[in-house]
């Protein structure tokens, strides 16, 4: 409070600007020195200066802002139609905690003999000579300030021209380069879109060719797998789903972790081999339902011809099978009718080769059968069958 009270009664009027001459704070009565200018509300203190203060208050500033140094100056002006004589500081504010105000202090001069004779006319008379004599020289120095200002204010409008020029000429180089990268990357657009539609082509064609091989393998009903190197499931046909009870899920898991319904311990030893030697390698299996299968393995060839695994087949061959097995008994069964006679006996071919010859023929003809069966008949014994009549 003490403070404060001192501050009110024996501060100076004072104004806080920043370096652009806007006021920032008022402190005490500023009325006698300032006044607003008629229009627009404004900041700007030397607008607000009163008569006989602005030019001097104009450089004052400006001096303390180049040298960062308190200046002080006199003035005269007239309030209330009387002059008054007052004392103006202008201070940089270094301890404000922000660099580059400046404090505006006026302080009323006390009026001596002097000034009381300047009030007469002649007195007055003279003193307004000396007060346009100072102006002008302030004036004169002002402008020559300005000249300077505007000397230096060319040179670096000089200067930025010269940068405007030269990023001119670095924007047209580069809207230059933009309009190649431009012309680059529509022609990149276009083999993309060619390449797009040749690989639309080709995903149609791996399609119908995907949709071609599930029709055949559904329709053949082969129960297929293929399997990679490692002899990891890569994909099985439907056929494989009820024969060797797999699902979708196992796809990935190594074939020797399944328990096949297949009776077929050589599968796995197998498909090592082709692997090893690239070569098919067929057997004949058997499920637990006396269904018989033709189990071939391959190995498995990419376009680049390079083996990434093998393809295991089970064939139905269950009536073949059933087929060969009731040849093969009827022809026993046959042999054996020939074996029993007592009569001497020879079956041939449609070629006249000897078939099957009984034991009665070898005994009586003094024949070994190995040396009869699979001969022609005029060659056996000798050439004793050779008989035109026969």
């Amino acid at each position: 409070m003490a403070r404060r009270t001192l501050l009110e009664r024996h501060a100076p009027a004072s104004v806080l600007i920043d370096p652009k001459g806007r006021a920032l704070y008022f402190h005490g009565a500023t009325g006698p020195y300032l006044e607003a200018p008629a229009g627009e509300p404004t900041r700007d203190i030397v607008a607000m200066a009163r008569e006989g203060l602005r030019s001097k208050l104009r450089m004052a500033l400006r001096q303390a802002v180049d040298d960062g140094a308190e200046h002080g100056f006199d003035a005269r002006i007239r309030q209330d139609g009387a002059p008054r004589n007052i004392d103006v500081t202008v201070t940089p504010a270094n301890g404000s905690g922000a660099p580059g105000l400046l404090l505006v202090s006026f302080m009323p001069r006390p009026e001596t003999e002097k000034d009381s004779l300047a009030g007469t006319p002649d007195g007055e008379a003279g003193h307004d000579r000396r007060a346009l004599e100072q102006e002008l020289t302030s004036t004169r120095a002002e402008l020559r300030d300005t000249a300077e200002q505007m000397e230096s204010a060319n040179e670096e409008l000089k200067a930025y021209n010269e940068e405007a020029t030269s990023m001119n000429e670095e924007l047209q180089s580069t809207n230059e380069e933009l309009e190649t990268s431009k012309e680059e990357l529509q022609s990149f657009n276009e083999e993309l879109h060619s390449v797009n539609s040749q690989l639309q082509h080709k995903i149609g064609e791996l399609e119908r060719s995907t949709d071609t091989l599930d029709n055949l393998l559904s329709g053949t009903e082969i129960a297929t797998i293929f399997l990679d190197a490692d002899l990891r499931i890569k994909w099985f046909s439907p056929a494989s789903r009820d024969l060797l009870a797999l699902v979708s899920g196992d796809v990935g898991r190594p074939i020797a972790t399944f328990a096949l319904k297949i009776d077929d311990p050589d599968l796995l030893g197998d498909a090592k081999t082709v692997l090893a030697k690239l070569a098919p390698i067929d057997a004949v299996v058997r499920d637990g339902d006396a269904k018989w299968y033709l189990r071939r393995v391959l190995p498995y060839r990419t376009r680049d011809d390079r083996i990434e695994g093998v393809v295991v087949t089970f064939v139905d061959i269950t009536e073949r099978k059933r087929a060969g097995d009731a040849a093969e008994a009827a022809r026993a069964f046959s042999d054996a009718i020939v074996q029993t006679m007592r009569q001497p006996l020879l079956v041939l071919d449609a070629d006249l080769r000897v078939h099957s010859a009984n034991r009665a023929f070898c005994d009586v003809f003094n024949v070994a059968r190995d040396a009869t069966e699979g001969r022609p008949i005029y060659e056996i014994g000798g050439g004793q069958w050779d008989i035109p009549q026969l």
